[in-house]
């Protein structure tokens, strides 16, 4: 993994957007995405202060040239440490892993020769394994395949239609920057490469056939960890996944559970619904009262910023005067505002401050209707 590590100077690689980062944790970017979900998960668990920059997916930031410089493959999450460019979220783990040590520092791998280390780099590897990107672009789209998700009807059109729009996307990018052509025209392959997987339905649903037997694994190990931990009645604690500390292991296994859960993939898998895996709800519920879940997987604005904001931006285009006055009441009780600021100030910055006001007028006009 270690090899996705590049040292290189930071100012070779980003524009203007990119400040270089002397000694501090630097990390670019999504809130909706899996990957970044899981770097974060692991920041969080470790204590880390780390700066935070979201690079916004559904408005393209991934594949401007700043960003492309900065990661080739045009994805995130990507960590600055210095002059240090770690890309690819496994790569990012174990990155701060062997980094930052210390008895200050929350360790989440056993030491060589712990009992516990090869079972943690066997789950480790195995839900790493999961093609989680398949489980979300395939239930956007073949939805009947979910129930009940977090994502609601009209964000769910958004993403397809902008799944649609990335070919013509990264074909346009090809033409404006010719120095940058190779780059994107290699995305654009690996794009339709997945997204033939993704619309074939037998194919998706071979997949979760094969997540269902890899949950059955987890339940019978977090059933033998049931087993091996102390009396809870007496006040002992409950172990995880692998051992009685939490571990790089069960922040793979929490992010995945969530994005399943907000998939609406998880009542047919375990629960009271599902009538099935009762061990693996417990352990869910129990992680989400963690503090790195509630900081990282809980915001109640992830859904509103990732299919509202780029709506809102092209409808602030279009009927921005109009847009404003009918929104700006909404604005004052729509709970959406207060979560939008980081987003508007960043739009702002990049020299879309008129467009930034009225995209937040109406994310708060639509936030205001649904309230």
């Amino acid at each position: 993994m270690m090899d996705e590590v590049v040292e290189e100077e930071v100012d070779e690689v980003m524009e203007e957007e990119v400040e270089e980062e002397v000694g501090g944790l630097l990390l670019y970017h999504w809130s909706q995405s899996f990957a970044s979900q899981k770097v974060r998960l692991v920041i969080c668990e470790k204590r880390l202060a780390c700066e935070e920059r979201e690079v916004c997916l559904p408005l393209n930031e991934h594949n401007e040239p700043w960003f492309m410089r900065l990661n080739p493959a045009g994805e995130v999450p990507v960590l600055v440490h210095g002059k240090v460019v770690v890309c690819q979220a496994d790569a990012i783990v174990t990155y701060l892993e062997e980094t930052f040590t210390g008895d200050a520092v929350p360790r989440l791998l056993p030491e060589a020769g712990s009992p516990y280390l090869a079972r943690v780099q066997h789950y480790r590897e195995l839900l790493d394994s999961l093609p989680v990107d398949t489980y979300t672009h395939g239930c956007i789209l073949h939805p009947h395949l979910a129930s009940h998700g977090s994502l609601p009807a009209f964000a769910t059109a958004h993403i397809r239609n902008q799944i649609i729009n990335t070919d013509a996307e990264l074909k346009k990018l090809a033409r404006e920057h010719p120095e940058m052509r190779d780059l994107y025209l290699g995305k654009l392959r690996r794009f339709k490469s997945k997204l033939l997987e993704q619309d074939d339905l037998a194919h998706v649903e071979r997949v979760l056939e094969d997540l269902d037997r890899v949950l059955d694994q987890v339940e019978t190990e977090l059933e033998q960890r049931s087993q091996e931990s102390p009396d809870t009645e007496a006040g002992g604690e409950l172990w995880w996944l692998c051992g009685p500390a939490y571990s790089l292991a069960d922040a793979c296994l929490v992010a995945t559970l969530h994005r399943l859960s907000f998939l609406g993939l998880s009542r047919r898998r375990w629960g009271p619904s599902a009538q099935r895996r009762p061990r693996l709800a417990a352990y869910y519920e129990r992680s989400a009262r963690r503090e790195a879940f509630a900081r990282v997987l809980r915001p109640a604005d992830n859904v509103l910023r990732s299919a509202l904001m780029p709506a809102a931006l092209k409808a602030a285009r279009r009927h921005g005067p109009r847009l404003i006055l009918r929104g700006a009441a909404a604005l004052l009780a729509g709970a959406a505002a207060a979560a939008l600021a980081v987003l508007v100030a960043r739009v702002a910055r990049r020299r879309l401050a008129a467009a930034a006001v009225v995209a937040v007028v109406v994310v708060g006009n639509v936030a205001g209707r649904a309230g």
